[in-house]
């Protein structure tokens, strides 16, 4: 099977572009990802495969606007790599633009503030 090279885009609530990454895959048909919040409704960011054939996910993970629930005890709110299909022993081909391996510096420094605050209580 041959790779397709695509961009992908990271947009934030309000519509814009803060980071993109180029991602070298076998995937056929990419699925994009929306962030949904399970206390709000909102969906709050989105990770875009720029393709006619994009097909989209929806991840449910709290946004920066809340603190969580009794279930969200591990989550870090507004985070994108928080969410359960990360902690899962195999991770899907979808969700390759927000690990590590393929987020853009931006991606990177956002969650790594994102983590250090929570964590540091700040």
């Amino acid at each position: 099977m041959s790779y397709r090279e695509y961009t992908v885009l990271y947009i934030t609530r309000t519509g814009k572009s803060i980071a993109e990454a180029t991602v070298r895959t076998q995937i056929t048909y990419p699925e994009s990802i929306a962030y949904f919040c399970r206390h709000c409704g909102e969906v709050w960011f989105r990770v875009c495969f720029v393709s006619p054939d994009t097909v989209w996910r929806v991840a449910s993970a709290v946004c920066d606007k809340h603190e969580g629930g009794p279930y969200d005890y591990i989550t870090i709110p507004g985070c994108l790599m928080e969410d359960d299909f990360l902690h899962a022993t195999e991770l899907r081909e979808a969700f390759w633009p927000v690990t590590l391996e393929y987020a853009p510096l931006e991606i990177l420094k956002r969650e790594f503030l994102l983590t250090a605050a929570v964590k540091l209580g700040a």
